[in-house]
Parts: C-alpha cells; sequence; structure tokens
C-alpha cells in the first residue's frame, strides 16, 4: 500500500517554535530586543494601511533580523544551529512516526509555515521532502518571502502540487493546531499532537 505521510514542523515535531528559537541563536536575545521597536514600527505601519496579518508580521520580524547577514553568512550559522546539541527540543514520539513512516518506504514530507533556511538541512538529515514557506534572496540578501506563507489551506495548497493524490492509496498527517486542520482533513489517518508530544487520533 503507497502512503504519503506528512508533518507539521513546530510544535509537531518540535516542542515550540522554531523560529524564535532560530532567532534568539543567530542575533542573540540581546540582538533580537535592540530590534523590537524596529519591528514594532513596521507593524504599527502596516496596520495604518490595514495590511497587518499574522503572515506580514511574521515576514516583517524575519525582515529585520535577515538583511543583517548575507546568505553565505546564514548558511554557516544555520549549520551551527543544526549542529547543536538540542535536548526537549524535538517531541521524539513524532520525530520516531517520521522515521518509521520512512523507514517503511513511504513518501515523506514536512510540510510548516516555517522558512527553508533551517529546515531544510533538517529534511535533508532525516532525508524526507519540504514543503514549507521559501525564502526570496537578492544580490545574496533575504528579501521575503517568495510565495505564500505555508500554513492553513495553503498546505493543501502545495501538497496537492506537489503530489498526485490519486496515487496513494493511505494518507497520514500529523499536525498541532487549528491552522493544521486542513491538512489533517484530507488525510485517512490524522494525529494531533498534545503536550510531551502525546498524539492522540484527531477525526473530522
Amino acid at each position: 500500500m503507497k502512503t504519503l505521510a506528512l508533518f507539521d514542523f513546530d510544535g509537531t515535531i518540535t516542542r515550540g517554535d522554531s523560529l524564535l528559537e532560530f532567532l534568539w541563536h543567530m542575533v542573540g536575545v540581546k540582538n533580537a530586543l535592540w530590534g523590537t521597536p524596529e519591528v514594532l514600527a513596521r507593524w504599527l505601519f502596516l496596520a495604518g494601511k490595514f495590511n497587518l496579518s499574522h503572515d506580514t508580521a511574521k515576514e516583517e520580524l524575519l525582515r529585520v533580523h535577515m538583511l543583517r547577514r548575507s546568505r553565505e553568512e546564514w548558511d554557516v550559522a544555520v549549520k551551527d544551529f543544526m549542529a547543536l546539541p538540542k535536548k526537549n527540543y524535538f517531541n521524539e514520539p513524532v520525530l520516531e512516526a517520521l522515521r518509521y513512516w520512512r523507514d517503511q518506504g513511504a513518501q515523506v514530507a514536512v510540510v510548516s509555515a516555517s522558512i527553508d533556511i533551517w529546515l531544510a538541512p533538517f529534511a535533508e538529515k532525516e532525508q524526507v521532502d519540504l514543503i514549507c514557506t521559501r525564502s526570496a534572496w537578492t544580490d545574496g540578501r533575504w528579501t521575503g518571502f517568495s510565495g505564500p506563507n505555508c500554513r492553513g489551506a495553503e498546505k493543501v495548497h502545495r501538497i496537492k502540487s506537489a503530489f498526485p493524490l490519486e496515487d496513494y492509496q493511505h494518507i497520514v498527517a500529523y499536525g498541532n493546531s487549528g491552522s493544521d486542520i486542513p491538512m489533517l482533513s484530507m488525510a485517512h489517518e490524522a494525529w494531533m499532537v498534545g503536550r510531551k508530544g502525546r498524539l492522540k487520533a484527531w477525526q473530522k
């Protein structure tokens, strides 16, 4: 039976938000705090134009910090980040499920709203596919998202674009929040991840 296994990342494979974990490590807490006034100013500007959403807020938060380094610097920093010991960072039961389906020969994909900069090394290490929010670069500098933020209904759109679903007799999905429900709804077997990585069967 051909299986497609889909995994959200933040709060599902990991125990928390990888974006903040990434920023704290990359720029340091002090620099992150120093950048807060600029982030707030950008958010207020967007709010004044009625253009502040979850997606634009996230993009501006990243923009403030990402523009301070070149792509080469970020690539080196990400490798250092991924090499660090990550005690209590992963939900082990979910990571075990990902590896189980991979080793069973299933088509496995991480489907996340987080960006490719730090997700690509994880996907490469675990030898799984990656569907996520993509980065745009100009002259070696990060300029924002290349395409929509990969959350909610956009996850389903991206999954359908990447995989011919009619080829799979079984689709299993793992998520942890309301934004994962569109993805869970398309699966034959769905799991909601709770506290301490506990898995609970989710039904439509």
